[in-house]
């Protein structure tokens, strides 16, 4: 039985790269990312395995606010939560877009950690 799914988030300032100009307002996601997880999302074969685990990742945002792109920073030695994190973050997770000094919409970097844990 699958117990709970947390989310923690981290600092992102430093994933931008150096050239980009600086921003007002980063990307927001526009609910806690690890609401976007539901409990039937816990891969069969790491639930068949008892693997649980931190998946690190980083995700890139466009400036509509869409993930565009989920990198993992950080295995939590399971495949397949390394890979459902991104693919659960891809399809659902929405962000408030960045903007720029000028108010413009613009891509950004966003970093966070989700823990797979079972309970006992």
């Amino acid at each position: 039985m699958i117990s709970d799914l947390l989310l923690v988030l981290v600092p992102t300032a430093a994933q931008l790269p150096s050239d980009a100009p600086p921003l007002a307002e980063r990307a927001q996601p526009r609910m806690n990312l690890g609401r976007y997880v539901r409990g039937g999302d816990y891969p069969p074969g790491a639930l068949r395995r008892h693997q649980q685990g931190i998946v690190g990742f980083d995700l890139d945002v466009s400036a509509e606010g869409r993930v565009t792109d989920c990198h993992v920073t950080v295995s939590s030695g399971s495949e397949d939560l390394d890979s459902a994190t991104c693919r659960i973050m891809r399809r659902r997770a929405r962000f408030d877009p960045a903007r720029d000094a000028q108010g413009n919409r613009v891509p950004d970097r966003h970093s966070s950690r989700l823990e797979w844990r079972l309970s006992g």
